[in-house]
């Protein structure tokens, strides 16, 4: 099947600007980590040459999802309007000791509609350079909503301080490549504890039904006015995969807001978050 006629669901696209690290090793070390083997599916694009779709599973406390990695055989020819469009999750490997990087970083992504794209993730491998300063690509980052992940990163385990403690909890390298993919809303996600309360519907109706109740009611008290800037999210008490399931909305919301409405929205969603992960750590 060509790529003009096909629809991908779920998938990563996967992109490189440097040969240090190939989007093969990326994968080949990302799929080890997770005890998972890489699988290499091809397909045809528009122009007849191949694409590479390379299925990953994500299984995390809350829920599975399948989803794919793509890569292509020809950069440059092949990152096509199709294929922009449909793309939410893009990671780009760079290497952060050349130093034009962030030239051939910007080309790639002004080729892309921002607003499509839910996850953003630059990789690069510095081998912990004590001469390297990162600090141009931070602020790139920071600015295009870009999380970094430095493969070498490690952990420092010597410091017994609060703040020193939150950081050892954090998830670096792979695993936090891995942790981004978590956060996105994959069509194909399976909640490990979600009860089936309608056993004569489809999956989809009753995905569709409980989305909508949860939207319905949970928008209600999520709504910021002049009038009500103190609207508690803690009242409805939803689980983390309640939360989780609605992202999209979330976003769409937050898309309609300005100004404070929107900072005030968007802190009162992320504390909904850790409320529902305190909630569950109890």
């Amino acid at each position: 099947m060509m790529m003009n006629d096909m629809k991908l669901d779920d998938f990563v696209l996967l992109l490189s600007t440097t040969d240090q690290l190939s989007e093969k090793t990326f994968l080949d070390e990302l799929f080890k980590s997770k005890n998972q083997l890489l699988e290499i599916n091809e397909l045809n694009d528009s122009e007849q040459q191949l694409i590479y779709s390379h299925p990953f599973k994500l299984d995390n406390k809350y829920y599975n999802a399948d989803i794919k990695f793509i890569t292509l055989n020809d950069q440059k020819k092949q990152l096509n309007s199709n294929l922009i469009d449909q793309t939410e999750a893009l990671v780009i490997i760079f290497d952060c000791k050349k130093e034009n990087c962030l030239n051939e970083i910007e080309e790639l992504f002004l080729k892309f509609n921002d607003d499509n794209l839910q996850e953003k993730v630059l990789i690069c491998r510095s081998n912990n350079d004590p001469d390297l300063n990162n600090e141009h690509v931070l602020n790139w980052c920071c600015k295009n909503r870009f999380e970094l992940v430095d493969l070498s990163e490690i952990k420092d385990l010597e410091d017994d301080d609060g703040e020193d403690q939150l950081k050892i909890l954090e998830k670096i390298g792979f695993n936090r490549c891995v942790e981004i993919l978590d956060t996105h809303s994959w069509s194909t996600i399976r909640f490990k504890d979600e009860q089936d309360d309608l056993p004569n519907a489809s999956s989809d109706l009753r995905s569709e039904i409980k989305q909508d109740n949860l939207v319905d009611s949970y928008f209600k008290e999520l709504t910021l006015n002049e009038n009500d800037k103190s609207s508690d999210f803690d009242e409805k008490k939803l689980t983390f995969e309640e939360l989780f399931s609605q992202i999209r909305e979330f976003k769409d919301k937050a898309d309609q807001l300005t100004g404070d409405d929107k900072y005030n929205y968007a802190e009162k969603v992320a504390m909904a978050f850790l409320n529902a992960l305190d909630e569950d750590d109890e």
